[in-house]
């Protein structure tokens, strides 16, 4: 699988596909905001795909295969969420996901009100102006505004659920445990082996001792910081995840496109 031996004119190329992708993307990204039914969380899903593959085409030009391991695990896992949310379901789907997102973001809050009242915020961070900044806003105020939204009628039956699970995964009341059994009813398991179990190794960095390399005289030297190793695979894959994505959204809005 390795190779170290593109030309930049094969990189630019890759590049300028991805960039060719991103420009389709955004063109079913304005289709779909202008729908009547606003579908937040697919939308703001797929805005984060898409800027996620435009770092992709961006690192893949600069011949820098590596991080795309990392870029690669997160468009997949939204490529899970999408696929997830409209395959059935999808309005109970949206409100679900809305609620552990709010439930998360409080839950941050409070930590982060925990850690500045405790004035350990000067100690750790010891940049005055980033410290006023984490710990300047009103924090309750913002808690109260979230747990006031949980409380209107469409969301707190289904909020009482999420909050007396052990988790707030928004999927889980829907069938799967985590994202490999979401894979799994997506008939996505060899994609999750790929994408998100291979792959979190890098994000991880556990993987980073896959850095060092055997030359071709025996010895072990450290892989560029620019190195292209499996950058043409990696291109491939991200294609099939873009092509994936539009796909799925194409049909669950009965866009006039083909992809």
């Amino acid at each position: 699988m390795e190779n170290n031996s593109l030309t930049e004119q094969q990189l630019n190329e890759m590049a300028s596909n991805l960039h060719n992708f991103v420009d389709f993307g955004l063109k079913i990204l304005e289709e779909i905001i202008n729908k009547p039914t606003f579908y937040t969380p697919l939308i703001t899903n797929f805005n984060h795909f898409l800027d996620f593959l435009d770092a992709v085409a961006i690192m893949i030009e600069k011949g820098s295969s590596y991080p795309v391991e990392l870029l690669l695990r997160n468009l997949f896992e939204t490529n899970l969420t999408i696929d997830f949310i409209v395959s059935e379901n999808t309005n109970d789907k949206i409100k679900a996901y809305e609620i552990a997102q709010i439930l998360e973001k409080i839950d941050m809050l409070k930590q982060k009100g925990k850690f500045c009242n405790e004035d350990k915020a000067d100690s750790l961070l010891n940049i005055e102006d980033l410290n006023n900044i984490y710990c300047s806003l009103s924090l309750q105020d913002s808690i109260d505004k979230l747990e006031a939204v949980l409380k209107l009628d469409e969301y707190s039956d289904l909020a009482l659920v999420l909050k007396k699970q052990s988790s707030t995964k928004w999927y889980r009341s829907f069938g799967p445990r985590n994202l490999k059994e979401m894979a799994s009813l997506l008939n996505k398991s060899a994609f999750y082996e790929i994408y998100y179990h291979e792959f979190s190794q890098t994000v991880h960095s556990k993987g980073s001792l896959s850095r060092i390399k055997l030359s071709d005289n025996g010895e072990l030297v450290l892989s560029s910081l620019r190195d292209s190793t499996n950058i043409d695979i990696y291109y491939k894959l991200t294609t099939q995840l873009a092509v994936d994505t539009f796909a799925i959204l194409i049909k669950f809005y009965e866009l006039d496109f083909e992809c």
